[in-house]
C-alpha cells in the first residue's frame, strides 16, 4: 500500500468523481483507477459504489478513508516536528482563501511570506467561506481567510480588515451621469450583474437590500469577479462588488462608484481562521499567521495601493 494510492483514494473519496480526482491531482483517469484497483486487490473489498459519473464510498471505503486521515495527521505532524528542528527553516503551508481573496489579498502575502521563508512548501486552495471552512477543519488546510462570519468551537477566528461594498457603473451609465445620488429603488430598474446565488458574498447582498424594500432581480450571475468588471466595463450593466476588487479602476476612471441615497455602508470582514492549538504550532504555519495579523493589525479597511 504506497501513500500516493492513499492520496488517490482520498481525493476521488472528497471530490466523488473519479475524473475530478484525476484533473484534481494531475494524473490520468487510468491512473487513479489503477491507483484505488490496487487499494480494493490488496484489501480485499470494495471501496467504492460506482452510480454514472459520481462514487460513494461503501463502507469498508469509509474505514479507509478515517484510516487514511489518521496517517495524513501523523505525517504531518512529523514534517511539522522536522521543520521545527530546523527553526522553521523549511516545512509545508497550505492555505485556503476565497476567491477575491486569492486575486486581490493572498498574492501580496504569499510574496512577503516566501522572501522570509524560502523553503517553504507553499499550497493554496480556493472556495467559498463554507469550503475552506471544511478545508480548515478536515485539515487539508492550515488557515484560512474569509469574508463571511465563521464561529466554530473548534477554531480561532481572528478579524483583520472590513472592506466597503459598491455599487459600479461605467461613467457614461445614466445613473452615473446625474452626479447626485441614486435612489436605491432605481436600481431595480437596472440591469444588474451580480455574483451567483449561493455565493456567501450573493447572500449578504440580498439581506442587505432586502432587509431595505429592495428586491434584486440580476440579469447576469457570474462567479468571476473579473468577468463581472468587464460586463460592467463593456456597458452591460451595473454591480456591487467589494471596493478591494474595483480600486484600480476607480483610480483610472474607467468604473465609477454610485452613492445610493439613505443608503447605509456596506462592510463585510475579512478573517483569519485557525485550528485552535493545543501545543505550538508548526513554525511554517505560526510565520504566517503571525504575518497575515501584524499586515493588518492597524487596517480597519482593506489598505488600498498595496
Amino acid at each position: 500500500m504506497l501513500l500516493s494510492q492513499l492520496e488517490t483514494f482520498a481525493t476521488v473519496a472528497r471530490v466523488a468523481s473519479f475524473t475530478r480526482a484525476a484533473a484534481d491531482l494531475n494524473l490520468s483517469q487510468p491512473a487513479v483507477t489503477q491507483h484505488v484497483a490496487a487499494l480494493e486487490t490488496e484489501l480485499g473489498c470494495k471501496l467504492f459504489d460506482r452510480k454514472g459519473r459520481t462514487v460513494s464510498l461503501t463502507p469498508a471505503g469509509e474505514k479507509l478513508l478515517a484510516c487514511q486521515r489518521k496517517v495524513g495527521g501523523a505525517l504531518a505532524e512529523l514534517r511539522q516536528e522536522l521543520a521545527g528542528l530546523r527553526g522553521g527553516a523549511a516545512g509545508r503551508l497550505a492555505v485556503g482563501a476565497g476567491l477575491t481573496i486569492c486575486i486581490f489579498t493572498l498574492p501580496a502575502l504569499l510574496a512577503a511570506y516566501r522572501q522570509q521563508h524560502p523553503h517553504v512548501d507553499l499550497h493554496v486552495r480556493s472556495g467559498r467561506t463554507q469550503e475552506v471552512l471544511r478545508m480548515v477543519l478536515e485539515e487539508q488546510v492550515d488557515l484560512g481567510l474569509v469574508t463571511s462570519p465563521v464561529r466554530h468551537r473548534l477554531l480561532d477566528t481572528v478579524p483583520l480588515y472590513r472592506d466597503r461594498m459598491l455599487v459600479i457603473a461605467r461613467p457614461d451609465h445614466p445613473l452615473a451621469r446625474r452626479g447626485a445620488e441614486v435612489e436605491p429603488a432605481a436600481l431595480g430598474a437596472c440591469r444588474l450583474i451580480l455574483f451567483e446565488r449561493g455565493s456567501g458574498f450573493r447572500t449578504y447582498l440580498e439581506e442587505v437590500f432586502e432587509s431595505h424594500g429592495v428586491l434584486l432581480r440580476p440579469d447576469m450571475e457570474l462567479d468571476s469577479i473579473e468577468a463581472i468588471k468587464e460586463m460592467v466595463n463593456a456597458g452591460l450593466g451595473i454591480s456591487v462588488v467589494p471596493e478591494m476588487a474595483v480600486a484600480r479602476e476607480l483610480a483610472s476612471g474607467t468604473l465609477v462608484s454610485l452613492t445610493l441615497h439613505g443608503w447605509p455602508p456596506m462592510e463585510r470582514t475579512t478573517s483569519m481562521i485557525i485550528r485552535r492549538a493545543h501545543g505550538p504550532r508548526a513554525p511554517a504555519v505560526q510565520a504566517f499567521a503571525d504575518l497575515v495579523q501584524e499586515s493588518f493589525t492597524k487596517a480597519e479597511r482593506w489598505p488600498q495601493g498595496e
